[in-house]
């Protein structure tokens, strides 16, 4: 029974600190997997109210530990982590139905299980709707899902794994038009051991244990693909194996213990995870939790041999790499014995016996005993799991016995050339021993895989990146050469050929060398291509990304924490982004503030949110000492420390360097005192800059500014007259360029953004840089040397004869102000009224190229007074002006443009 089926307005605050407003996608590593469909939950993207939630009883964890202290000492009953609550929630009688704006229906429960540190379910009726998506968001900001139709095997179960934490959200999104379809929730499960390794280190099992990863695993590497560790009930732990078959085909049959079987042998709602181990051999390090498959069917079972014979409702995907183990049907007794398991739930080990195995009755089964393990053990949880003989074929599967580290003795496993006469039906008959079969070996000749990038993920602080790309050969010829193209989102792109001798089935590192980073969200690609000079086989492997981002603005997060740091965790996002995230921390003995080592984060320009999670719900402060937080630097300023779930803070970031030029364009500016804004008035300018598609170098970030048409209507002496461009170089003499922005130039000389009124703001670090203007049919003009830029925004006149620029005559005097040249009309910073590349004949060819008195109106560069019409002969036109500025006398004279 629940002791509070719906809950009051009250105890709805739990669902308010979880629901959508507080979640964040984690963009750079999904927290969570099954045999999934993707997306993201439509909720993220929404205000929406909170919906009606379930608070599950509290357990008595002394006393389940107290029956813990019992049954782990039994192998032959599952490792139990949970307590399981039986329910009846569906789509009537719980949550908050939601219509959204586009018709479509939302569905959502919220489930707490006070104090848990994990929480898991099954739906006992599945029928989504066609269409139909669900997910299962936690209270921190990750999700899994979707779930659909497409996992539903016509059994309409499904169990769902173990999401952290004590609260979670139920989301069920259906189409506007078609069915409602029905889910039914029927088992909640209160994970109470961190069985899922959530809250705590690993480890769990003895110390005798060896990882898989270490080199007593090589000669095992196959056999260990194909262990999975499976979740019982929703409240248990379990080992077992995939299977190989006659016929090879990959058929996902899995062999695993009798005594793992619930009473009434459904097994549609377990868990199978595969792959769970550690990357480090002396290390207990948390492996890959987010490969997993959802129900199975139990085709085969006997208490005389302690087997269980099922099918997955899913075959594991490539991506897990899973093998089939071979099998041994003869009951010849081997000579030595291998077992892979999870112990105690714990990360995958692997144990050996170096001597010949006797036979033995074990609980009434027929079993092989293992006299004494010489490497390793087994323990509670290693139920199920394989023995696999000398020649690395299946014998039997683990029932019960003695053994641990303190006393290794004593293991028994029921007998596969006795169970076999039953799993016959499914494994077929192809003599007495079958080898394993490998659905991923290769069978093309020319596979080049890119499989992952490292050194180029989450936030980055240094502007530029070293990332690897590991490649593997994926096919059955030698590789001695290849190709690999990489690209950030931003456009930069390099190529890196490869030479050397990479065998069938084994990888290599390749640096992609130094990458410098513009600020941003960033993805970078890297490809993988011709094999040996040739055409890759296999091309839907040959591409892997990584998401980061960098930015100028560094802030620093400062954390205190009281007693429970294992219960904080924090993030910072944008939208559904995370850009950098903690936690959890170390619980400590006593009571007090703890502060931890300050963390910099370096953000692109832009608003963000800082979130907080306390999983215990009291905050930071002030019961078991004085916790708090802070965030600062580049304008951001957060504090807290005080609050019940999440605190979640916005801020932002402005960081670089600001900018106030002024400059007047000698073709709109004639006499002065401002600049007509002719282009303006007549609606020519373009709300996107002009100078990337006329081929202008960009760079730190620069180009593909756009305003808008508000900005465009405002008139005076503020109103626009026309894009430039503003360059920083370096003020090394080499003046290479650091950073452009696309400005708008008012009428009376000021620079401005694309908001018509703030300067412009470079993303680089402040100090000393030449500063240029650049005009699309203007020549350029640069500052005589480097000028002090930082947040406090510098002033740069060009309209002045007292602001010194490089060059000579670099600017023409027209009264008593300073302009920039005019007639440039093809942009190549010189002019030119004969000759080859001359200005003046462009004009000529805009208007037709034969009839001198002609006219055209719009946005074009021989437009060099910005008129807004382009004349070659009469009153007010272009040509002429192109003619004085060379002299006025010599035709074949020419102006240069004063710019190193």
């Amino acid at each position: 029974m629940l002791d509070h089926l719906f809950v009051t307005t009250m105890e709805r605050s739990f669902l308010r600190a979880v629901g959508p407003v507080v979640f964040g996608i984690t963009l750079f590593s999904n927290a969570y997997a099954q045999v999934e469909h993707g997306g993201v939950p439509v909720s993220l993207n929404r205000s929406l109210e909170q919906p009606v939630g379930v608070r599950l009883p509290n357990v008595d964890v002394a006393a389940l530990a107290a029956q813990d202290a019992v049954n782990d000492q039994d192998k032959s009953i599952p490792w139990r982590f949970g307590k399981n609550h039986a329910v009846s929630l569906d789509l009537d009688n719980s949550g908050t139905w939601t219509t959204l704006d586009d018709g479509s229906r939302l569905w959502r429960l919220g489930l707490e299980c006070p104090g848990a540190l994990s929480v898991n379910f099954e739906f006992h009726d599945y029928r989504p709707a066609p269409g139909g998506r669900i997910f299962v968001l936690d209270q921190w900001g990750g999700h899994i899902g979707a779930f659909t139709a497409a996992n539903d095997d016509g059994g309409h179960v499904l169990g769902v794994q173990a999401v952290k934490g004590a609260r979670i959200i139920v989301e069920y999104h259906v189409p506007a038009a078609g069915p409602r379809g029905d889910l039914r929730i029927g088992q909640v499960t209160h994970g109470y051991r961190d069985v899922f390794h959530y809250a705590r280190g690993l480890g769990d099992s003895g110390t005798c244990n060896n990882n898989v990863i270490c080199p007593e695993g090589d000669p095992w590497r196959d056999q260990i693909r194909s262990v999975a560790m499976i979740t019982v009930s929703g409240s248990g732990i379990c080992t077992g194996t995939l299977i190989n078959n006659c016929a090879q085909n990959g058929t996902p049959y899995f062999l695993t213990a009798n005594h793992c079987l619930p009473g009434n042998l459904n097994v549609s709602t377990w868990v199978f995870r595969f792959n769970w181990q550690s990357g480090s051999c002396a290390s207990d390090l948390n492996g890959p939790t987010n490969q997993t498959v959802s129900g199975a069917t139990l085709l085969a079972n006997s208490a005389g041999t302690d087997v269980a014979l099922l099918q997955l409702n899913s075959t594991p995907p490539s991506t897990y790499n899973v093998y089939y183990s071979g099998w041994d049907r003869s009951g010849t007794t081997p000579t030595a014995q291998t077992c892979i398991h999870h112990p105690s739930g714990d990360i995958k080990k692997i144990s050996f016996d170096t001597n010949s195995p006797t036979q033995a009755t074990y609980g009434g089964a027929s079993c092989w005993r293992i006299a004494t393990w010489e490497d390793g053990t087994t323990e509670p949880g290693s139920s199920g799991s394989g023995l696999w003989d000398q020649n690395k074929r299946l014998i039997g599967q683990l029932y019960g016995g003695d053994a641990n580290c303190s006393n290794n003795v004593n293991d028994y496993f029921g007998r596969m050339d006795l169970s076999f006469p039953l799993l016959q039906t499914w494994l077929g008959t192809c003599g007495n021993t079958l080898n394993g079969y490998d659905p991923n070996a290769p069978v093309l000749a020319l596979d080049a895989q890119a499989t992952s990038i490292a050194g180029a993920s989450g936030n980055n602080c240094s502007g530029s990146v070293s990332p690897t790309l590991t490649v593997r050969n994926g096919g059955t010829t030698t590789l001695t050469s290849f190709l690999i193209n990489w690209s950030l989102s931003t456009g930069a792109s390099g190529s890196i050929p490869w030479t050397g001798s990479l065998i069938s089935g084994s990888s290599t590192n390749v640096p992609l060398g130094n990458i410098s980073l513009v600020p941003g969200l960033l993805t970078l690609t890297a490809t993988v291509s011709a094999p040996n000079g040739g055409v890759d086989q296999a091309t839907g492997n040959n591409a892997v990304s990584s998401n980061l981002s960098y930015g100028p603005g560094t802030v620093t997060f400062n954390l205190t924490l009281d007693r429970y740091g294992n219960e904080t965790t924090w993030l910072i996002r944008t939208g559904s982004t995370t850009i950098a995230s903690g936690g959890p921390y170390t619980q400590q003995a006593a009571n007090g503030a703890y502060p931890q080592a300050a963390v910099n984060i370096c953000l692109p320009d832009g608003c963000y949110e800082l979130v907080v999670n306390d999983s215990y719900g009291d905050g930071m402060c002030c019961s078991f000492g004085n916790g708090s937080f802070s965030l600062s630097g580049s304008g951001a300023s957060v504090t807290g420390g005080t609050f019940t779930t999440s605190s979640v803070n916005a801020f932002c970031v402005q960081s670089g360097v600001l900018l106030n030029a002024q400059v007047f364009l000698e073709g709109p500016y004639a006499a002065g005192p401002s600049m007509s804004d002719a282009l303006r008035a007549g609606n020519l300018i373009p709300t996107t800059e002009p100078y990337s598609a006329l081929g202008f170098a960009q760079a730190g970030g620069g180009g593909g500014e756009t305003t808008t048409s508000g900005v465009l209507a405002v008139t005076g002496t503020s109103a626009i007259v026309d894009w430039v461009l503003v360059e920083l170089r370096s003020a090394a003499p080499a003046y290479t360029l650091v950073a452009t922005r696309c400005g708008l130039l008012q009428s009376d000389g000021d620079i401005v953004g694309v908001d018509g009124t703030s300067p412009l703001r470079f993303a680089v670090a402040a100090g000393n840089y030449f500063v240029v203007v650049k005009h699309r049919n203007h020549l350029g003009v640069m500052t005589a040397s480097a000028v002090a830029l930082s947040s406090t925004a510098a002033v740069v006149n060009f309209r002045s004869s007292a602001q010194a620029t490089y060059g000579t005559d670099a600017r023409k005097t027209v009264g008593s102000a300073q302009a920039l040249w005019a007639g440039d009309c093809n942009s190549n910073g010189q002019l030119l009224y004969t000759g080859s590349g001359n200005d003046r004949d462009i004009v000529l060819s805009r208007i037709g190229g034969t009839v001198p008195t002609n006219s055209v109106n719009g946005y074009y560069r021989e437009d060099v007074n910005l008129s807004g019409t382009v004349l070659y002969t009469g009153s007010g036109n272009d040509r002429d002006i192109i003619l004085q500025n060379i002299g006025g006398v010599v035709p074949t004279n020419a102006r240069s443009q004063q710019l190193p």
